[in-house]
């Protein structure tokens, strides 16, 4: 039985009570014939065998808010979220524990939304509602960097070796920005609406961005310019990801599909139909499954598209931990959940 292993989530202090390799490379892409893709309608009576409700753990104080953004530490042992209540929290993710408050802001109306750590743990950055990024050292809570855009940003990504950090915003844009200098060193444009998603590939070769104009779209980091554009979602893409053999891409959105594209051809093997928003998408860290999340969180298996498991939780931001044996959710009710995929 797969069960909740960690929840933290804001209760009064009177309730509180315990309870139970090398980079992937990716070849420019070719033509292909035809592909028929898989389509999975919604399943109107889920197996329950398949579902985990809420045998938790823990129970402690955690956001007040609506949870926005979480991340996994690339060692599993730490994770981070923000929230509408403008914090930032460090989690002890084996301890079960709130190690402190990173960053908490007052001065803007508009939450803390995109949140990643670097890929040797040491730091954490955000976008904030005054348009710049900011970087903390995690051990000392310190920010170290104040990166100034000009427009609102939507999402953020580090490059693999960490020198370099991707942003995505409402000026339709995505920049590379250079850590140390906090210059931008590289623009993207090519979508017609604002960029909502933007990833690295793991050789950081390519970035992968989604938009509100329905787009997905891969481009080369080097030039700078656009390689493919994946064309079939119906409405806004919210969130986009790379598989981590850099075979296969996956986006999810508004139109309530989530989409499994061959990154070769551009075609679409796999399309599955949901009930709800996709909000968020991700693969483990061996390819061989893939969430979705939403109205509840799901996880598939990356091959044939089958349903392997299914949370009800109901998720704005979930990962996999790098060892791909538990997902990390944060949902509407400020909670902060840890779940064994398995």
């Amino acid at each position: 039985m797969n069960r909740l292993i960690y929840c933290a989530i804001t209760i009064p202090i009177s309730l509180l009570i315990g309870c139970a390799g090398k980079p992937a490379k990716i070849t420019p892409p070719v033509e292909e014939k035809q592909v028929t893709p898989l389509r999975i309608k919604p399943q109107k009576t889920p197996d329950e065998s398949r579902i985990s409700d809420k045998p938790e753990i823990f129970v402690q104080l955690g956001h007040s808010q609506m949870v926005r953004a979480v991340a996994f530490s690339s060692d599993d042992k730490y994770a981070l979220s923000t929230s509408d209540d403008r914090t930032i929290k460090l989690w002890d993710i084996p301890a079960g524990r709130e190690v402190k408050t990173l960053y908490s802001s007052a001065r803007y109306s508009m939450p803390i939304k995109p949140l990643v750590f670097s890929p040797d743990r040491r730091y954490a950055a955000c976008g904030e509602g005054d348009a710049t990024i900011r970087l903390w050292e995690i051990s000392s809570g310190r920010e170290t960097k104040i990166i100034q855009d000009m427009c609102v940003i939507c999402s953020l990504a580090f490059s693999p070796d960490g020198k370099y950090i991707l942003s995505g915003g409402v000026d339709k844009r995505l920049k590379l920005w250079d850590i140390e200098s906090g210059k931008t060193v590289k623009t993207f444009q090519g979508h017609a609406d604002v960029v909502t998603s933007g990833v690295f590939s793991s050789d950081g070769k390519y970035v992968l961005s989604g938009g509100e104009d329905n787009n997905v779209i891969l481009w080369d980091v080097e030039s700078g310019m656009d390689i493919k554009m994946f064309e079939g979602h119906k409405y806004r893409v919210l969130s986009v990801a790379f598989s981590p053999d850099g075979k296969y891409v996956l986006s999810g959105g508004h139109d309530r599909v989530v989409k499994l594209w061959d990154l070769n051809s551009g075609k679409e093997p796999i399309s599955l139909e949901e009930d709800g928003e996709i909000k968020t998408v991700a693969f483990s860290s061996d390819g061989k499954y893939f969430l979705s999340g939403g109205n509840r969180i799901k996880v598939w298996e990356t091959a044939s598209g089958k349903e392997i498991n299914v949370f009800q939780a109901p998720s704005i931001s979930a990962k996999f931990s790098a060892d791909g044996k538990r997902i990390l959710s944060g949902d509407e009710r400020g909670a902060l959940s840890v779940w064994e995929v398995e």
